[in-house]
């Protein structure tokens, strides 16, 4: 009889270990194309969110104090003004976005065309 005890991880387990040795070895580590892709993809619209979430927040604050100011103190035409201020700059949330994103994806688009046809050259020659 064997002494030998063996014991095959699951692929969510080898994933989690994979992922506390970088923390250990300097996080250095090698991406797949498709992981690549992926990071670029996030790198070009993260940007985007950040500038349309920022805006949006902003005219979410000035709308209600808007709000308030017509609720509480009783200032009606201060109040209304400010609310409309506060709901163009909301709209404005999602033009900023798209603008944004489309500049940061032109700053990408030819790493990312580059990864792609890789990508689809490997797939065509399997």
């Amino acid at each position: 009889m064997s002494d030998n005890f063996t014991y095959d991880y699951s692929a969510a387990q080898n994933v989690e270990a994979e992922r506390i040795m970088r923390k250990y070895t300097g996080g250095a580590k090698e991406y797949s194309d498709i992981e690549k892709l992926r990071r670029l993809d996030r790198k070009a619209e993260g940007p985007g969110q950040v500038a349309a979430m920022t805006v949006g927040i902003i005219g979410t604050l000035v709308m209600g104090a808007g709000m308030s100011l017509v609720m509480v103190m009783n200032s009606l035409i201060i109040g209304i003004i400010l609310g409309v201020v506060g709901i163009v700059v909301m709209l404005a949330a999602y033009p900023i976005y798209k603008k944004v994103t489309a500049a940061q994806r032109e700053k990408v688009r030819d790493e990312i065309l580059a990864i792609s046809e890789r990508i689809k050259a490997g797939q065509q020659g399997e």
